[in-house]
């Protein structure tokens, strides 16, 4: 009994050094990021509330409320995967094999993972406070809240696989879509959220249980190109994780212009900053990895090209992502002219002056909603 409670003590204290360090790490972008965290968390938990109120019945109907839980699993699922170091111990999860049996560490790291889930416990509180009537209306959100549940061991011990498993319930819900669309005034019934949020479950279920790649093969440095394709092959998170969060940046904003639809055209300006603050952040990844690799390159005369790729690995999603957006959202002239000159500037001051980015980002938000 002392040594199971002395191994939990352990995991604990593990746990809030872990924190302790993703602590640090965003005090050194600046003061100024932390005191703007802080003071948006009351704005940020009534956001979450009237998100998951959106599942159960949005305004703009079955597919709307659908996006809308899919973008909370995705928001959950990201928070878990930026906690997991935390919640496993992973820089002596070989050393506690030591320490504890397998079973002991399974049921630490349940804990762990739960005391790291505001979403299950938000969904749980309004699920308790539903009546057993108001639940059989809802099923859509029993049925996220089930997800949650499975999808965190998930993101715990197969993180792998769940990128694989959103793409194949996108697709599974756009097939569905697809057939709907074409036999909706003959013979099938316009499907409800819960078989929305079923069907995309369904879609993701077969690319969550394949067996995980084992053996990966290495990074080969025999071109510039070569490398750089094999690297976000093998190295898919950093670029997958930001295009998540600018997914859920846009649903986000899209809540919010339920309150304020009138201020349309300021939510979307300061959606647009805040894509441009991920996909620009890029650029560290791949600063890294030239600063690491450089030398080989030099060695073979291909330094040049090696310096220039690093940007094209960021401007390409950057360009993609804000053409269409800008085709499908109205903004000014000088806010169109304003992005790529913004865009040059966020990437310029990451390859000279890293720990200025966030004043610098802010300032040229500021100067992109003053534009609209």
């Amino acid at each position: 009994m002392n040594g199971l409670a002395a191994f939990a003590r352990y995991r604990w204290q593990a746990y809030q050094q872990q924190l302790i360090e993703l602590s640090r790490q965003l005090r050194q972008l600046g003061t100024l990021t932390v005191v703007l965290l802080g003071t948006a968390l009351p704005a940020v938990f009534l956001l979450l509330f009237y998100s998951i109120g959106l599942v159960v019945q949005h305004p703009a109907g079955a597919m709307s409320a659908t996006i809308q839980a899919i973008s909370l699993l995705l928001l959950q699922c990201l928070l878990w995967y930026l906690l997991r170091p935390a919640v496993l111990d992973l820089p002596h999860r070989l050393f506690q094999h030591s320490l504890s049996s397998a079973s002991l560490r399974f049921s630490c790291d349940m804990v762990l993972l739960w005391l790291s889930a505001p979403l299950v416990w938000a969904v749980s509180y309004l699920m308790f406070e539903m009546t057993i009537s108001q639940l059989q209306a809802a099923p859509q959100l029993v049925l996220l809240w089930l997800l949650l549940i499975c999808a965190g061991p998930l993101v715990l011990y197969r993180p792998g696989r769940l990128l694989w498993g959103g793409v194949g319930g996108v697709l599974a819900l756009s097939l569905l879509t697809g057939l709907w669309q074409t036999l909706h005034g003959k013979t099938l019934l316009r499907p409800d959220s819960f078989i929305l949020l079923a069907t995309f479950a369904g879609g993701a279920l077969p690319l969550l249980i394949l067996p995980a790649q084992t053996n990966p093969r290495p990074v080969q440095l025999r071109s510039v190109w070569h490398f750089w394709w094999q690297y976000l092959l093998l190295h898919r998170w950093p670029l997958s994780w930001r295009l998540l969060l600018v997914v859920l940046n846009r649903q986000l904003w899209q809540t919010v212009t339920q309150f304020r639809p009138d201020a349309s055209v300021l939510w979307h300006s300061l959606a647009f900053s805040l894509e441009l603050l991920l996909l620009a952040s890029l650029l560290f990844v791949s600063k890294a990895q030239y600063s690491k690799h450089q030398r080989y390159f030099q060695s073979l005369g291909q330094q040049g090209l090696f310096w220039r790729c690093q940007f094209v690995l960021v401007v390409a999603p950057l360009l993609l992502w804000l053409t269409l957006l800008s085709l499908l959202l109205p903004l000014s002239v000088w806010q169109y002219l304003t992005l790529p000159l913004l865009a040059a500037g966020l990437l310029l001051v990451i390859y000279r002056w890293p720990a200025h980015y966030f004043l610098a980002w802010l300032t040229g938000a500021v100067a992109l909603v003053a534009l609209r």
